[in-house]
C-alpha cells in the first residue's frame, strides 16, 4: 500500500509539474520528497492536494525568480553608481 501510494503520488505530481513547464529534471528528488511531505501532512493522496502542492512550488519559484532579478538590478545600479 505504502509503494503505491508513493508511485501514485509522485506520478501525479510529475504530471502536474510537467503541465506547469517546470523544468525540474536536476531537482526532480527534492520536488519528489516535498510532495510526499505535502501529502502525508495533508493525510490526503488525492489529485487536488498534488494540484495545490504544484500550484505552491510554481508560486515560491516565481517569487524566488523576482527576488533574484531584484538583487540583480540592485548590484548592477550599485556598479554603475545610480540607484532607483
Amino acid at each position: 500500500m505504502k509503494v503505491l501510494f508513493v508511485y501514485e503520488t509522485t506520478a501525479i505530481v510529475r504530471h502536474y509539474v510537467d503541465k506547469a513547464g517546470i523544468d525540474n529534471e536536476a531537482d526532480w528528488e527534492l520536488v519528489r520528497g516535498e510532495s510526499l511531505r505535502w501529502a502525508l501532512e495533508r493525510a490526503s493522496r488525492s489529485g487536488r492536494v498534488a494540484r495545490q502542492y504544484v500550484d505552491d512550488l510554481v508560486g515560491r519559484l516565481a517569487l524566488e525568480h523576482e527576488q533574484r532579478a531584484a538583487r540583480h538590478a540592485v548590484e548592477r545600479d550599485a556598479r554603475a553608481g545610480t540607484f532607483r
